[in-house]
């Protein structure tokens, strides 16, 4: 049975301590970019830890509106929060992706970040941030299990999510996919910088050896390609490719079919 230990600070430290100089990481990290569509308004970060993704997305496209990261961790939440507490449009939800995600949250986040942004723009001062602020700013909010409609609010334009999925169940990572699409604009993307299993041990332990790592960490519940490119298909989602692999580490992504498309 897979132990997460994500909430426990030394682990979460150890892994930040690393995580920059995982082999390849920064060319996997330039194909994500790559596939990002060209106009972006709203982003959404599962599992955002310490945002290192959602940063780099909203670098890479500094006309986003509003960027919301999610995790369940409080040293990845604090992290996030210390990331980003000079930019208005990003805000943070304390959310466990075992659990449903919370859609009308999270579009409620991401309507209370743009106008907040939007309130500092115009009130053409950083000092305005504190006050101009909603509660779901990425100074704080640790709200719980939304209802999870996406109904009535614009959705998101890209949803990322990097070495967060493979912690959860089979089952359960075809849910987030489907949630996750739900959630998504048309012509939108869902991106997923993860680890993958790979198709033997020997390989799997070349894999750990590669990145100095004895065992595998206790909450990892990997899962192949094939599988979850059909999760991803079955989400709704089309163009659904594995775009990028080093050894366990992959991109896999689809597009939501445009408004009237096929």
């Amino acid at each position: 049975m897979a132990v997460n230990k994500w909430t426990e600070e030394a682990h979460v430290r150890r892994y930040l301590g690393h995580a920059g100089t995982l082999p390849h990481r920064a060319e996997g990290e330039a194909v994500l970019r790559e596939l990002l569509p060209a106009s972006v308004g709203r982003v959404l970060d599962l599992g955002t830890g310490d945002g290192r993704v959602l940063g780099a997305v909203l670098a890479a496209r500094p006309g986003a509106t509003a960027g919301v990261g999610t995790d369940f961790s409080p040293p990845m939440l604090d992290a996030v929060r210390a990331r980003f507490a000079g930019d208005p449009r990003v805000a943070v939800v304390c959310q466990n992706m075992d659990a449903p995600l919370p859609g009308a949250e999270l579009l409620a986040a991401a309507d209370a970040a743009e106008a907040a942004a939007a309130a500092v723009a115009a009130a053409g001062a950083t000092g305005a941030a504190s006050s101009a602020r909603p509660t779901g700013g990425a100074a704080g909010n640790d709200g719980g299990s939304g209802d999870g409609s996406a109904a009535g609010t614009r959705r998101f334009d890209v949803i990322v999510s990097a070495f967060a999925i493979h912690h959860l169940s089979d089952a359960r990572k075809a849910a987030i996919y489907a949630e996750a699409a739900d959630l998504l604009a048309p012509g939108g993307v869902v991106i997923n910088m993860d680890l993958v299993a790979s198709p033997t041990a020997a390989l799997h332990a070349e894999f750990l050896e590669a990145l100095g790592m004895e065992e595998d960490d206790p909450s990892d519940q990997l899962a192949p390609v094939a599988p979850q490119l059909t999760m991803l298909r079955d989400a709704g989602l089309t163009d659904v490719e594995c775009f990028w692999k080093w050894r366990e580490m992959a991109i896999l992504a689809g597009r939501k079919p445009a408004a009237g498309g096929a």
